[in-house]
């Protein structure tokens, strides 16, 4: 119903009873525009805070987004310096393994076990020493 026909119907309702139709009419209207346009400012001023705060709430998720970004790429930046690192004392060991493999040969194993049999020979000469018996032990040696 627009404001017209509304302020026809008031009139021809409001003349039965006797009152002056068209003030009433127009004070009616007035009212009404006031109360509508109290309404309407009071939803945009709603709407306006509404938006202001979805705008700080998407600026806040832009702000986290692009410090998480920041923070992959500075993650994925060292994990790749990582991997070369460990890929270049890979690359050391296996030589510093090549050069070993030169110098001791290839029956490396076995020299080890020697070793090892050498240094478990010495730690029972020093035992017999330090109990005074390979003095004697060796000069049964030599008579024999």
């Amino acid at each position: 119903m627009s404001i017209n026909q509304f302020k026809n119907h008031v009139n021809g309702n409001i003349e039965r009873v006797g009152t002056p139709a068209g003030k009433l009419a127009d004070v009616m209207v007035d009212d009404s525009a006031n109360i509508t346009g109290r309404h309407v400012s009071e939803s945009k001023n709603n709407l306006d805070r509404a938006l202001k705060d979805f705008d700080k709430a998407k600026m806040a998720i832009y702000s986290v987004s692009d410090e998480l970004h920041e923070k992959m790429e500075s993650l994925s930046r060292r994990s790749k310096e990582s991997v070369s690192r460990a890929k270049d004392a890979s690359a050391q060991m296996a030589d510093a393994m090549n050069k070993m493999t030169k110098v001791l040969g290839p029956d490396f194993e076995k020299r080890l076990d020697q070793l090892d049999q050498l240094t478990s020979c010495m730690e029972r000469l020093i035992a017999l020493n330090d109990s005074g018996r390979l003095t004697s032990m060796l000069d049964s040696l030599r008579k024999t």
